[in-house]
């Protein structure tokens, strides 16, 4: 096992019910991936998002290449179809 290293995998919701929330998610995942990118070692990211659809955004990233996130709410949750993949 190698040590110093962590790979997160974010699953965000994107659905239209996100958009009430939008800014304080947005402001969340940022707060988040900014933390963790001052965290010693190698830390990589995987940021999925879904709605009807299941997309990667990043896959497998240095957390430190990361761009700030913007979440666009849009469609329908199909929550069971994002976590069964």
């Amino acid at each position: 096992m190698k040590q110093d290293f962590t790979d997160i995998t974010l699953v965000v919701d994107r659905s239209g019910s996100m958009e009430s929330i939008k800014s304080d998610a947005e402001g969340g995942i940022n707060t988040f991936i900014s933390e963790q990118a001052r965290e010693p070692g190698e830390v990589l990211l995987t940021l999925v998002q879904f709605d009807t659809e299941y997309d990667f955004i990043h896959k497998g990233v240095p957390i430190q290449k990361v761009p700030r996130y913007k979440l666009v709410p849009r469609g329908s949750t199909a929550l069971l179809d994002a976590v069964g993949r």
